[in-house]
Protein backbone atom coordinates (compact mmCIF):
# COMPACT_ATOMS: atom_id res chain seq x y z
CA UNK A 1 0.00 0.00 0.00
CA UNK A 2 1.31 3.27 -0.95
CA UNK A 3 2.26 5.79 1.92
CA UNK A 4 -0.15 8.51 2.39
CA UNK A 5 1.82 11.64 1.69
CA UNK A 6 -0.12 15.12 2.56
CA UNK A 7 1.31 17.85 0.46
CA UNK A 8 4.07 19.20 2.95
CA UNK A 9 7.39 20.71 1.72
CA UNK A 10 10.33 18.88 3.19
CA UNK A 11 12.72 21.39 4.59
CA UNK A 12 16.43 22.05 4.13
CA UNK A 13 18.37 18.81 6.76
CA UNK A 14 18.17 19.22 9.96
CA UNK A 15 21.78 19.90 10.21
CA UNK A 16 21.19 22.72 7.83
CA UNK A 17 18.66 24.33 10.31
CA UNK A 18 20.36 23.53 13.77
CA UNK A 19 23.59 25.52 12.11
CA UNK A 20 21.05 28.22 11.50
CA UNK A 21 19.25 28.71 14.53
CA UNK A 22 21.83 27.59 17.61
CA UNK A 23 25.61 27.35 14.98
CA UNK A 24 27.88 24.42 15.06
CA UNK A 25 25.85 21.37 14.50
CA UNK A 26 25.55 19.01 17.91
CA UNK A 27 25.82 22.40 20.10
CA UNK A 28 22.28 22.08 22.47
CA UNK A 29 19.95 24.85 23.31
CA UNK A 30 20.37 26.34 26.47
CA UNK A 31 17.95 28.53 28.72
CA UNK A 32 20.08 31.36 27.35
CA UNK A 33 19.33 30.86 23.90
CA UNK A 34 15.25 31.26 23.65
CA UNK A 35 15.33 33.04 20.32
CA UNK A 36 14.84 30.23 17.86
CA UNK A 37 12.14 28.62 20.72
CA UNK A 38 10.20 32.31 21.01
CA UNK A 39 10.35 32.36 17.01
CA UNK A 40 8.94 28.84 16.50
CA UNK A 41 6.47 29.66 18.97
CA UNK A 42 5.01 32.57 17.00
CA UNK A 43 4.97 31.09 13.94
CA UNK A 44 2.94 28.26 15.60
CA UNK A 45 0.65 30.47 17.35
CA UNK A 46 -0.26 32.09 13.86
CA UNK A 47 -0.72 28.40 12.45
CA UNK A 48 -3.27 26.90 14.18
CA UNK A 49 -6.14 25.77 12.73
CA UNK A 50 -4.12 25.92 9.36
CA UNK A 51 -3.34 22.57 7.76
CA UNK A 52 0.60 23.19 8.47
CA UNK A 53 0.43 23.22 12.35
CA UNK A 54 1.80 19.71 12.39
CA UNK A 55 5.14 21.12 10.71
CA UNK A 56 5.17 24.24 12.84
CA UNK A 57 4.62 22.36 16.10
CA UNK A 58 7.13 20.15 15.03
CA UNK A 59 9.56 22.71 14.22
CA UNK A 60 8.61 24.53 17.83
CA UNK A 61 9.26 20.82 19.64
CA UNK A 62 13.10 20.85 17.27
CA UNK A 63 14.05 24.02 19.49
CA UNK A 64 13.35 22.21 22.76
CA UNK A 65 15.38 19.11 22.09
CA UNK A 66 18.93 18.60 19.89
CA UNK A 67 18.11 15.99 16.90
CA UNK A 68 18.55 14.72 13.65
CA UNK A 69 15.82 13.70 11.62
CA UNK A 70 12.12 13.18 12.63
CA UNK A 71 8.88 12.66 11.36
CA UNK A 72 4.96 13.48 12.29
CA UNK A 73 2.41 10.62 11.66
CA UNK A 74 -1.61 10.52 11.93
CA UNK A 75 -1.92 6.80 14.08
CA UNK A 76 -5.59 5.74 14.25
CA UNK A 77 -6.78 2.63 15.84
CA UNK A 78 -7.84 0.96 13.12
CA UNK A 79 -6.41 1.93 10.09
CA UNK A 80 -2.99 2.66 8.82
CA UNK A 81 -0.57 4.97 9.71
CA UNK A 82 -0.64 8.10 7.76
CA UNK A 83 2.86 10.36 7.36
CA UNK A 84 2.40 13.98 7.77
CA UNK A 85 5.37 15.29 7.36
CA UNK A 86 9.14 14.19 7.26
CA UNK A 87 12.63 16.42 8.23
CA UNK A 88 15.90 14.36 7.17
CA UNK A 89 14.25 11.42 6.57
CA UNK A 90 13.92 9.77 2.68
CA UNK A 91 10.91 9.37 1.57
CA UNK A 92 12.12 5.59 0.57
CA UNK A 93 13.02 5.19 4.16
CA UNK A 94 8.84 5.59 4.48
CA UNK A 95 8.13 3.65 1.68
CA UNK A 96 10.12 0.86 3.28
CA UNK A 97 8.06 1.57 6.70
CA UNK A 98 4.99 1.62 4.86
CA UNK A 99 5.58 -2.07 2.89
CA UNK A 100 6.68 -3.94 6.11
CA UNK A 101 3.08 -3.80 7.62
CA UNK A 102 3.54 -1.60 10.05
CA UNK A 103 0.30 -2.34 12.31
CA UNK A 104 2.40 -5.41 13.10
CA UNK A 105 5.98 -3.86 13.20
CA UNK A 106 6.05 -0.65 14.17
CA UNK A 107 6.24 -0.49 18.58
CA UNK A 108 5.31 3.49 18.57
CA UNK A 109 1.95 2.11 16.82
CA UNK A 110 1.23 -1.04 19.47
CA UNK A 111 1.95 1.76 22.39
CA UNK A 112 -0.60 4.01 20.82
CA UNK A 113 -3.11 1.02 20.53
CA UNK A 114 -2.96 -0.17 23.71
CA UNK A 115 -3.45 2.96 25.71
CA UNK A 116 -4.18 5.61 23.41
CA UNK A 117 -3.43 8.67 25.98
CA UNK A 118 -1.31 11.35 25.49
CA UNK A 119 2.35 10.83 26.20
CA UNK A 120 5.97 10.60 25.58
CA UNK A 121 7.88 7.51 25.19
CA UNK A 122 10.85 6.57 24.18
CA UNK A 123 12.27 3.40 22.06
CA UNK A 124 13.40 1.33 24.82
CA UNK A 125 9.70 2.23 26.72
CA UNK A 126 8.18 0.97 23.95
CA UNK A 127 10.38 -2.04 22.95
CA UNK A 128 9.55 -3.67 25.95
CA UNK A 129 5.90 -4.28 24.00
CA UNK A 130 5.47 -7.74 22.02
CA UNK A 131 6.46 -6.90 18.96
CA UNK A 132 8.85 -8.04 16.11
CA UNK A 133 12.38 -6.03 17.63
CA UNK A 134 14.07 -7.95 14.84
CA UNK A 135 12.11 -5.82 12.07
CA UNK A 136 12.22 -2.54 14.10
CA UNK A 137 15.82 -2.85 15.58
CA UNK A 138 17.53 -4.83 12.85
CA UNK A 139 16.03 -4.07 9.94
CA UNK A 140 14.10 -0.59 9.73
CA UNK A 141 16.38 1.50 12.47
CA UNK A 142 19.85 0.88 10.13
CA UNK A 143 17.74 1.47 7.11
CA UNK A 144 16.24 4.77 8.90
CA UNK A 145 19.91 5.98 10.04
CA UNK A 146 19.11 6.80 13.51
CA UNK A 147 20.51 5.60 16.49
CA UNK A 148 17.88 6.66 19.29
CA UNK A 149 14.35 7.80 18.69
CA UNK A 150 11.42 9.80 21.07
CA UNK A 151 8.04 10.12 20.46
CA UNK A 152 5.48 12.18 21.60
CA UNK A 153 1.50 11.10 21.08
CA UNK A 154 -1.26 13.58 21.03
CA UNK A 155 -4.09 13.07 20.99
CA UNK A 156 -7.10 14.70 18.25
CA UNK A 157 -9.77 12.02 19.38
CA UNK A 158 -10.46 8.77 20.87
CA UNK A 159 -9.13 6.70 18.35
CA UNK A 160 -6.43 9.19 16.81
CA UNK A 161 -3.23 10.96 17.16
CA UNK A 162 -0.83 13.11 15.93
CA UNK A 163 2.95 11.28 16.82
CA UNK A 164 6.04 13.39 16.44
CA UNK A 165 8.86 11.65 16.17
CA UNK A 166 12.63 12.75 17.10
CA UNK A 167 15.48 10.51 15.58
CA UNK A 168 19.23 11.08 16.51
CA UNK A 169 21.67 9.69 14.34
CA UNK A 170 25.35 9.94 16.47
CA UNK A 171 24.38 9.22 19.98
CA UNK A 172 20.84 8.44 22.51
CA UNK A 173 18.87 10.83 24.20
CA UNK A 174 20.12 10.77 27.98
CA UNK A 175 17.91 10.67 31.08
CA UNK A 176 17.87 14.92 31.50
CA UNK A 177 17.45 15.17 27.83
CA UNK A 178 14.04 12.78 28.25
CA UNK A 179 12.88 14.12 31.86
CA UNK A 180 12.76 18.12 30.11
CA UNK A 181 11.07 17.14 27.57
CA UNK A 182 8.30 15.13 29.14
CA UNK A 183 8.38 18.24 30.98
CA UNK A 184 7.77 20.45 28.54
CA UNK A 185 4.82 17.76 27.44
CA UNK A 186 1.82 19.64 28.68
CA UNK A 187 2.65 23.00 27.42
CA UNK A 188 3.14 21.21 23.80
CA UNK A 189 -0.02 19.35 24.66
CA UNK A 190 -2.00 22.57 25.65
CA UNK A 191 -1.09 24.12 21.94
CA UNK A 192 -1.98 21.16 20.28
CA UNK A 193 -5.36 21.51 21.69
CA UNK A 194 -5.60 24.90 21.27
CA UNK A 195 -5.35 23.99 17.61
CA UNK A 196 -8.12 21.49 17.92
CA UNK A 197 -10.44 23.83 19.08
CA UNK A 198 -9.83 26.28 16.43
CA UNK A 199 -10.11 23.38 13.93
CA UNK A 200 -13.74 22.25 15.48
CA UNK A 201 -14.93 26.07 15.62
CA UNK A 202 -14.16 26.87 19.50
CA UNK A 203 -12.29 30.08 20.07
CA UNK A 204 -9.43 29.22 21.99
CA UNK A 205 -10.78 31.93 24.38
CA UNK A 206 -14.03 30.86 24.53
CA UNK A 207 -12.62 27.77 25.30
CA UNK A 208 -11.08 28.42 28.49
CA UNK A 209 -13.34 31.01 29.14
CA UNK A 210 -16.35 28.34 29.72
CA UNK A 211 -13.39 25.90 31.18
CA UNK A 212 -13.03 28.61 33.82
CA UNK A 213 -16.94 28.67 34.83
CA UNK A 214 -16.71 24.89 34.62
CA UNK A 215 -14.78 24.70 37.93
CA UNK A 216 -17.76 26.91 39.70
CA UNK A 217 -19.87 23.83 39.09
CA UNK A 218 -20.66 21.69 42.14
CA UNK A 219 -19.54 17.65 41.73
CA UNK A 220 -23.02 17.06 41.34
CA UNK A 221 -23.64 19.56 38.82
CA UNK A 222 -20.50 18.03 36.60
CA UNK A 223 -21.99 14.76 36.95
CA UNK A 224 -25.54 16.12 35.50
CA UNK A 225 -23.57 18.45 32.58
CA UNK A 226 -21.29 15.23 31.49
CA UNK A 227 -24.75 13.17 31.00
CA UNK A 228 -26.32 15.83 29.37
CA UNK A 229 -23.51 16.33 27.03
CA UNK A 230 -23.98 12.57 26.33
CA UNK A 231 -27.49 13.24 25.08
CA UNK A 232 -29.18 12.23 28.13
CA UNK A 233 -32.63 12.95 28.60
CA UNK A 234 -33.80 14.44 32.14
CA UNK A 235 -35.19 11.13 33.17
CA UNK A 236 -32.74 8.83 32.36
CA UNK A 237 -30.46 11.36 34.20
CA UNK A 238 -32.43 11.03 37.66
CA UNK A 239 -32.66 6.86 37.02
CA UNK A 240 -28.82 6.93 36.53
CA UNK A 241 -27.94 8.58 39.28
CA UNK A 242 -31.07 7.69 41.69
CA UNK A 243 -32.35 11.59 41.69
CA UNK A 244 -36.15 12.79 41.20
CA UNK A 245 -36.62 14.78 38.04
CA UNK A 246 -37.55 17.73 40.13
CA UNK A 247 -33.80 18.03 41.35
CA UNK A 248 -32.39 17.59 38.09
CA UNK A 249 -34.30 20.72 36.99
CA UNK A 250 -33.78 22.71 39.91
CA UNK A 251 -29.76 21.99 39.42
CA UNK A 252 -29.60 22.95 35.55
CA UNK A 253 -31.86 26.09 36.86
CA UNK A 254 -28.35 26.55 38.89
CA UNK A 255 -25.74 25.76 36.20
CA UNK A 256 -27.47 28.28 34.02
CA UNK A 257 -26.81 30.89 36.49
CA UNK A 258 -23.52 30.23 37.42
CA UNK A 259 -22.35 29.63 33.41
CA UNK A 260 -24.69 32.86 32.35
CA UNK A 261 -27.09 31.06 29.77
CA UNK A 262 -30.61 30.46 29.51
CA UNK A 263 -31.04 27.15 28.40
CA UNK A 264 -29.71 23.91 27.88
CA UNK A 265 -28.55 24.17 24.45
CA UNK A 266 -26.33 27.30 25.15
CA UNK A 267 -25.23 25.51 27.91
CA UNK A 268 -23.89 22.89 26.05
CA UNK A 269 -23.03 24.86 23.16
CA UNK A 270 -19.96 26.22 25.90
CA UNK A 271 -18.40 22.59 25.73
CA UNK A 272 -18.80 20.80 22.21
CA UNK A 273 -16.76 19.64 21.36
CA UNK A 274 -14.54 19.91 23.50
CA UNK A 275 -16.64 18.67 26.80
CA UNK A 276 -14.11 15.93 27.90
CA UNK A 277 -12.14 18.40 29.68
CA UNK A 278 -14.75 19.15 32.50
CA UNK A 279 -14.80 15.24 33.26
CA UNK A 280 -12.43 15.66 36.02
CA UNK A 281 -11.55 11.56 37.63
CA UNK A 282 -12.76 12.79 41.22
CA UNK A 283 -16.26 13.96 40.22
CA UNK A 284 -17.41 11.41 37.31
CA UNK A 285 -20.42 9.79 38.43
CA UNK A 286 -20.04 7.22 40.81
CA UNK A 287 -16.85 8.85 42.07
CA UNK A 288 -17.35 9.37 45.62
Amino acid sequence: MEPNFAIFPIPATWHEQWAERTGPVGDRVTSADRAPAASALRRLACGLGKTDFPSLLFDFVSTLIWHDSGCVMHYHVDHLPQLLYTMGEEREVAAYYFGSDPQASDPYLKSWRSGAAAAVHTLDEVMSLECDPAFYISRFQPRAGFIDEIALFLPVDEASCISLFIERCDARFDADEVSALKDSFPAIMALHEAHLQVVRGIDPATHISALNKAKTLSPRERDILLLLLDGRSTGEIAQRLTLTKGYIKNCRARMYRKLGVESERAMLSLFRPGFSVVDDPSTRVGAG
